[in-house]
């Protein structure tokens, strides 16, 4: 992986959650909890998936959804405040609810290539 600080501080703040993986992906980089994918680094930016019960927090804290270099809006993932990603606590409990829920859905699962 190229030098980038921003992914590497984000990787710091979320060191204490188990099986976090980071992979570049689409000129950023994606974020994984075992299988599921959760998270996605992006123009020194950070955005979750949110699930129903987690929408609200975003919601209040103003976050906005996750905008590809396309222009489409990707309303699954908001940007996570500021003053959530610099407390590492928050950032790991906030990390792990959006792990939980991508596991629950079953959304951000590697699938597997069928050969015919």
């Amino acid at each position: 992986m190229k030098k980038d600080s921003f992914r590497d501080y984000v990787m710091e703040q979320l060191h204490g959650l188990r099986g976090l993986t980071c992979a570049p992906m689409f000129g950023g980089y994606g974020l994984r909890c075992g299988w599921a994918f959760f998270g996605i680094i992006s123009n020194g930016r950070l955005y979750f998936r949110v699930s129903d019960e987690s929408l609200p927090a975003f919601t209040a804290a103003r976050s906005g959804p996750f905008r590809t270099r396309a222009g489409a809006v990707m309303k699954d993932f908001m940007e996570v405040p500021v003053n959530v990603l610099e407390n590492t606590e928050l950032a790991v409990e906030w990390a792990e609810v959006s792990a939980a829920a991508s596991q629950a859905t079953g959304k951000g699962r590697k699938r597997k290539i069928r050969h015919r």
